[in-house]
């Protein structure tokens, strides 16, 4: 019997929040939290500490001009750090 994520848990938190998140504040805060819960999940299905990713990928672009950003996407993150 393999181990694998079921995609229908990693979806629940946002099933379960959406009628919570109809107003969140402000106009631009719904793209900036849509933006965020799908770097959250990408990493929840791609098995990445979404912490550690957070805090290396940030620092990343803080120091750095990337000229490829797909290399800083979660699935090829995890790739480079092995």
């Amino acid at each position: 019997m393999s181990l694998g994520i079921n995609l229908v848990d990693v979806k629940q938190p946002i099933a379960v929040g959406r009628k919570n998140w109809l107003f969140l504040g402000h106009k631009n805060a719904g793209l900036t939290f849509s933006i965020l819960a799908s770097i959250v999940n990408t990493c929840k299905i791609n098995s990445v500490d979404t912490q550690t990713y957070l805090v290396d990928v940030l620092r990343r672009l803080k120091n750095n001009n990337y000229s490829d950003l797909n290399e800083l996407l979660p699935d090829n993150w995890v790739k480079c750090q092995t």
